[in-house]
């Protein structure tokens, strides 16, 4: 429960000590609208809320049930010819086979089941795939590693070899010898 404590301070005052009739009414008014407005406001947002939590509720209890009555259809399973290949079965059961099968299923080296190169398990083409692409990146950071160290070898030799090339040239040996002279 909320407690309100108003204080007015007013400059006029009839002569017998009575607040005019009409200011009074005036702030009776205001008092109850600002009240009132507050109020409503708390009330109305609540509610809402309330009524978000409810509608959420019973949207999810119906999805629920939808997916259930989904899962659970009992039905029968034909090929692409119309032929029943297996009778009165739910989505459920389906669905346990095809994980139980996943991993041991035959693919092909891209994972495709429907290929008459389907020779390896899925599980197997899971690892390679793995061992492929992190052997890949292995070798590329040897082969980057490598490339900087024959860079760096080349770039060595020819300065030494263009060195000693430019000396030879312009005779630095000649010139060293006479100055020591």
């Amino acid at each position: 429960m909320a407690k309100f404590n108003i204080t007015v301070d007013l400059d006029w005052i009839s002569e017998d000590g009575q607040i005019d009739e009409i200011v009074k009414t005036e702030i009776i008014d205001s008092i109850v609208n600002k009240f009132n407005k507050s109020i409503s406001e708390e009330i109305i947002k609540k509610a809402e809320e309330e009524i978000s939590k409810k509608i959420d509720s019973v949207i999810n209890e119906k999805v629920n049930e939808i997916t259930e009555q989904l899962l659970n259809r009992r039905f029968d399973l034909t090929d692409h010819w119309g032929d029943i290949k297996r009778k009165n079965v739910t989505v459920i059961e389906l669905l346990k086979e095809k994980l139980d099968n996943f991993l041991s299923e035959k693919v092909d080296e891209n994972g495709q089941t429907n290929s008459y190169r389907a020779n390896i398990t899925r599980l197997s083409y899971i690892i390679n795939k793995n061992i492929d692409y992190t052997m890949k990146r292995k070798v590329d950071e040897a082969a980057k590693e490598i490339k900087k160290g024959l860079e760096k070898y080349i770039e060595d030799t020819l300065k030494t070899q263009i060195g000693e090339n430019v000396a030879k040239l312009i005779g630095i040996n000649e010139i060293t010898s006479k100055l020591n002279d």
